[in-house]
């Protein structure tokens, strides 16, 4: 996914492109696809989508799709019951973390419940 970020046209996406992207963003998506378990960075305010290798397995077909588009775009099938309130907690300071949370997905062949450990949270400079 490094590779794939490096190369993707930044500049048509709301983050605008890479090489005029914040110190933070920069730092924040390097410890991201260095994580071994899937992650991903939700950017901005349209929550732009960027995520490591092993959050492929996630995305499935919706990979590489994802990738630099808001995760509403993305994720339209999950994302008023699911991700949205997960955001509101975060924006709100409240980490917040799912153990064993099925979530409702349209799958490859029809509807499938996936179930997902997951942790979210809102970082912003407090030093």
């Amino acid at each position: 996914m490094a590779a794939r970020i490096r190369a993707h046209e930044w500049a048509q996406t709301p983050l605008g492109p890479l090489e005029l992207w914040p110190h933070v963003l920069r730092t924040t998506v390097d410890i991201m696809l260095a994580m071994p378990g899937p992650a991903t960075v939700l950017w901005g305010p349209q929550h732009v989508q960027l995520y490591n290798d092993a959050y492929i397995a996630i995305a499935r077909k919706r990979h590489p799709s994802l990738l630099g588009r808001p995760v509403a775009e993305g994720w339209p099938d999950v994302y008023e019951a699911v991700i949205s309130p997960l955001l509101e907690e975060a924006r709100a300071g409240r980490a917040t973390r799912l153990t064993t949370f099925a979530v409702p997905l349209h799958g490859e062949d029809g509807p499938e419940e996936r179930v997902f450990d997951t942790d979210w949270m809102s970082v912003t400079s407090s030093i």
